[in-house]
């Protein structure tokens, strides 16, 4: 199934001077990557199961962004997976959350600000970015995305931030256009599910 979605650029507009919102430093600053209210059950079951559905068995998953670990129940059954993340500070619980559920994550931790991704070209044959493209700024989110498909053969995403534009109680949430950087970076949209604030959909390089 082809991508079909509404653009929604109006929104986005207002959210593309925030010269004070910086992941590298403002990541790195939090002790607790997730929402303080908790996270929605319902919702994550769904990421998971949207995850568990686009990656097989045999493929070698980079989850970037794991933080806590939230959905690793997506790899049950899995001995490994490798992960991305801008910060160490969640990584004890994130290896406390898979080893309950019996898997290994070898977690590389970025070292300066703005970097590409340490990996070769192809070295994954899946990514996953859940609830993380949402935290890009738009003048960084397409050379996110261009790094993941550049290291993954496909890249599966779940973000939030979908349609919400100005987000008024963070001001580190994008709405980002998913489809027009999809088509510069020579890639096609597939699998999309559209569930407002959240979205679905997997990305790969148009085969030649």
């Amino acid at each position: 199934m082809k991508w079909v979605l509404r653009r929604r650029k109006k929104k986005t507009a207002a959210r593309e001077d925030s010269p004070r919102y910086n992941e590298w430093s403002y990541w790195r600053s939090r002790s607790d990557p997730n929402n303080r209210n908790g996270w929605d059950e319902e919702q994550r079951q769904r990421d998971i199961e949207y995850i568990r559905r686009y990656t097989s068995h045999d493929d070698d998953v980079l989850e970037f962004g794991p933080g806590v670990g939230r959905t690793l129940e997506a790899y049950y059954g899995r001995a490994k997976i490798s992960g991305y993340d801008i910060t160490g500070n969640y990584e004890h619980d994130l290896q406390r959350r898979a080893r309950e559920i019996g898997l290994g994550v070898d977690l590389t931790v970025a070292k300066e600000a703005e970097e590409r991704l340490p990996f070769g070209a192809r070295t994954f044959d899946a990514g996953v970015a859940c609830q993380v493209l949402m935290h890009q700024r738009p003048e960084r989110v397409k050379f996110v995305m261009e790094e993941l498909v550049r290291v993954c053969r496909k890249v599966i995403v779940v973000t939030g931030g979908y349609g919400l534009g100005a987000h008024p109680s963070a001001k580190h949430v994008f709405a980002h256009d998913y489809p027009t950087i999809c088509t510069s970076l020579g890639c096609e949209m597939d699998h999309v599910q559209a569930r407002p604030p959240k979205l679905y959909f997997v990305y790969q390089r148009v085969t030649e």
